[in-house]
């Protein structure tokens, strides 16, 4: 059974085209319902792992403490190799550490997951810990395609295709932000770990 939900609501400008305006209660709420029973995860059928580059670094050092989600972050980040600050930067992009946000294109939970995806793996992508248990899988199957942390980043954000097209970072506004301000954002918690 297919569960549709409608497209958040159209205004007016001062400009006069339309733009999207955000999700109203009841289409939150109904997109919420829609996943109430929690099924069971789904493990994919090919786990990535992504070589640590130089052999010798752990990322089981770096801690997330005090943070949401430290626990779940540092689990999934340990699992898939990736830096736990790094995981924490794309949730706090992605959602602004709310698991119950819903983007204008659908995306949902602590790191935006598709609908495509959540499916997938069925999985309910407001629930925290399936959310980035699968939001870590699939950023370390980018990395591990891109085999460089921005353009993963970029993957992430506008999708591979997009990355593909361009041959590395495309030239949107909102991916080149979205990229550079987490990969500041991991520096300056690097430098105060």
């Amino acid at each position: 059974m297919a569960i549709h939900s409608a497209p958040a609501q159209r205004e007016r400008s001062a400009w006069g085209n339309d733009r999207p305006q955000a999700w109203s209660d009841a289409q939150r709420q109904a997109m919420q319902d829609a996943f109430k029973a929690k099924p069971k995860p789904v493990e994919p059928p090919v786990l990535l792992s992504v070589p640590d580059d130089s052999g010798s670094f752990s990322y089981s050092a770096i801690t997330v403490d005090g943070q949401p989600y430290a626990d779940l972050i540092q689990t999934y980040a340990k699992k898939r190799n990736l830096s736990p600050l790094l995981v924490q930067q794309i949730i706090k992009a992605e959602s602004r550490n709310d698991p119950n946000a819903i983007s204008p294109k659908g995306a949902s939970g602590l790191m935006q997951l598709m609908p495509q995806l959540a499916a997938e793996f069925n999985i309910d992508p407001f629930d925290p810990e399936m959310n980035i248990n699968v939001g870590t899988q699939y950023f370390a199957q980018m990395l591990a395609k891109y085999k460089r942390v921005d353009y993963a980043l970029a993957a992430y954000n506008a999708g591979p295709g997009a990355v593909d097209k361009y041959g590395g970072i495309p030239p949107y506004p909102e991916t080149q932000n979205y990229v550079s301000s987490i990969l500041a954002g991991v520096a300056q918690l690097e430098a105060n770990n």
